[in-house]
């Protein structure tokens, strides 16, 4: 746990980024888990993959996330409603170049700013990436599918990038038939012929993958994902809802309304997907599969100079970075803290008995 100082001079605990030892790296083998992306984009690093293998029915995308076994935070004011970090990316200590905002670091006290944040994505298998319209702890994670986090920095509705992953899981190649006889006796035209090898919708002509499109981009929708970028209703360009919301108005800004006094959850944040939208994704999630061809590749398919990082090699740094970040101005901040309080505690005790 460290400590973090908001603008208005409140200290708040920020919990290191959870971590959970369920998962593994790479995609998932079969249609039981759903494969977590977590795209670094413009924060350098390339991309990480890890399987949530048998995920059960009703699981949310924040189960996805943590049965997945990647390491992350909440913002200090909402818990895990808006994720802040992923593997300890951006770390409290890291600038990032946002536009407008020189020196700006993460603090995860607050929601991030709408040109900072983790946007937040998800498909069907051989589907398209799609900005989710809900919340991480609010819709269902779709079994067999994919979820996403991308960063978005400098970005607008239009313009956040997609995870740079094609969201199919490999598939062993079918092998020929074997050839048959008719008669007691074999021709030489007689051999049944392998499946045709040419190409399917959503794959190459050689069979491989295709790389991630840009199909699956928003067009003049909310993005929950995000803080503040959203696009009205109209598809003009906007300011995005927070994750949750649906239909957002255009030019709000839920991240002022979020970083209010209040303290209850808003409702960008409360807002919970329908269990109608979540049936229908499940039940498409295979049939997307076969329409778009199988990827006999054999691994994931990404954009062309896109490293795959190691994800277990990552959440071990994240955990080391994170138990560093217990050094001793924070100790001793936490020891002044602790004094002041029962130094108040003390005070107000002897007020009311001299009352």
């Amino acid at each position: 746990m460290t400590l973090a100082f908001a603008g208005s001079g409140m200290v708040s605990f920020v919990a290191a980024p959870a971590a959970h030892a369920a998962g593994y790296d790479g995609m998932c083998k079969d249609a039981n888990g759903t494969t977590v992306v977590v795209d670094f984009q413009a924060l350098g690093g390339g991309l990480v993959i890890r399987c949530a293998p048998n995920i059960p029915p009703g699981s949310t995308g924040l189960d996805a996330l943590k049965l997945a076994g990647v390491p992350y935070a909440g913002v200090a004011r909402w818990g895990d409603a808006f994720i802040c970090r992923l593997y300890n990316r951006p770390s409290a200590s890291e600038t990032i170049p946002v536009a407008g905002m020189p020196g700006y670091k993460e603090a995860c006290i607050n929601t991030p700013p709408a040109k900072a944040y983790w946007s937040y994505w998800w498909a069907e298998n051989g589907g398209t990436w799609r900005y989710s319209q809900w919340g991480v702890k609010n819709r269902n994670a779709i079994k067999g599918g994919f979820e996403a986090w991308s960063f978005s920095l400098n970005a607008t509705a239009t313009t956040n990038p997609q995870p740079r992953l094609r969201p199919l899981r490999p598939t062993a190649a079918t092998p020929p038939p074997a050839p048959t006889s008719s008669s007691g006796s074999t021709s030489a035209n007689s051999s049944a012929r392998p499946p045709s090898t040419s190409a399917t919708a959503g794959s190459t002509t050689s069979g491989s993958p295709a790389a991630p499109s840009a199909a699956g981009a928003p067009q003049g929708s909310s993005q929950p994902g995000s803080p503040g970028q959203g696009a009205s209703s109209n598809g003009s360009s906007g300011t995005p809802a927070a994750p949750g919301t649906s239909g957002a108005a255009a030019n709000s800004n839920p991240a002022a309304t979020e970083n209010a006094t209040a303290t209850s959850l808003p409702p960008s944040l409360a807002a919970k997907e329908p269990s109608s939208a979540a049936a229908s994704k499940s039940s498409s999630a295979t049939a997307g599969a076969t329409s778009t061809g199988a990827n006999p590749s054999g691994g994931p398919a990404v954009a062309a100079g896109v490293q795959v990082a190691d994800s277990d090699k990552l959440a071990r740094e994240a955990k080391e970075q994170t138990s560093s970040s217990l050094n001793t101005p924070t100790l001793l901040g936490a020891a002044v803290l602790t004094f002041l309080a029962v130094l108040g505690a003390g005070t107000a005790l002897r007020r009311r008995r001299s009352s």
